[in-house]
């Protein structure tokens, strides 16, 4: 059996539901009321893919404006990235676009650290819902995410799908590295 460590930083806009996907995956939870993310907070899971044992660390990064100046930091070293919105709110998917994949970008100095784009809150009533999966698509391919996935914390849809993706993707790299 292999054994891996990654880092995952999970970005976006405040109150997509970022925290509420981690502590879907981690703990299989769902806590309703809103709690501001101070900073970042820096959760562990393991899990196992076919012959493989990964130690996911995961940061929960904080997306107000305050931290803007402390993002850099928690970037470095990242494994992988899962970019969040909320299909209810247009804002946070622009925001996506316009300010945090040009921010990833800019300070993750990694190469190849892979992307998925996630569209949260999908288990809101269809007359809710602002951002249609079509326009999640089209954004994942803008922002070079390699998946696009809707999700809902709430009931677990694709969450773990979301977080195991990307660590398929990211053992991939490492074997590739192996054999370089």
């Amino acid at each position: 059996m292999s054994e891996y460590v990654f880092k995952i930083i999970v970005i976006g806009d405040p109150a997509v539901g970022k925290t509420s996907l981690i502590n879907r995956f981690i703990q299989d939870t769902f806590e309703a009321d809103y709690k501001e993310t101070i900073g970042t907070n820096i959760l562990r899971k393991t899990v196992k893919l076919a012959k493989n044992k990964i130690n996911l660390t995961l940061w929960d990064i904080a997306g107000q404006e305050r931290w803007t100046d402390m993002r850099h930091v928690y970037y470095q070293g990242s494994s992988g990235c899962i970019m969040v919105y909320d299909v209810s709110r247009p804002i946070t998917f622009k925001h996506i676009e316009d300010y945090w994949f040009p921010d990833f970008k800019n300070f993750c100095k990694e190469e190849k650290v892979p992307v998925i784009l996630v569209a949260n809150k999908n288990d809101m009533p269809a007359n809710l819902k602002r951002v249609d999966s079509y326009e999640g698509n089209e954004l994942g391919g803008r922002v070079s995410a390699f998946r696009f996935l809707e999700t809902s914390a709430l009931t677990g849809q694709n969450v773990e799908e979301a977080f195991k993706a990307l660590s398929n993707v990211l053992i991939a790299q490492e074997e590739a590295k192996q054999k370089e």
